[in-house]
């Protein structure tokens, strides 16, 4: 397996998309999107380091997105309950 067929086959569970859905925002957005610019700009200009750098990049926001969703969904978890109001 490859490791874009192991990224597909993560990002069609719904646990996947639970979780990504809860790490976005307005703001990581703007981020994300501004390092794909980046990564497609350095392919384009033939600059397979610049590429490489702004994908590590990029996968470094990702994995420090995903895990504060994951710390956040964590302390959820284990919170308790609110009481109802009758």
């Amino acid at each position: 397996m490859t490791m874009f067929s192991l990224l597909d086959e993560a990002r069609i569970t719904q646990t996947w998309r639970d979780l990504r859905s809860k790490a976005r925002s307005l703001e990581t957005l703007k981020v994300t999107t501004g390092e794909h610019h980046a990564i497609i700009d350095a392919i384009e200009a033939g600059n397979s380091e610049g590429a490489a750098a702004a994908m590590r990049q990029h996968l470094t926001t990702l994995m420090g997105n995903l895990s504060k969703a994951v710390t956040k969904a964590r302390r959820a978890a284990r919170a308790p309950a609110e009481p109802v109001e009758a």
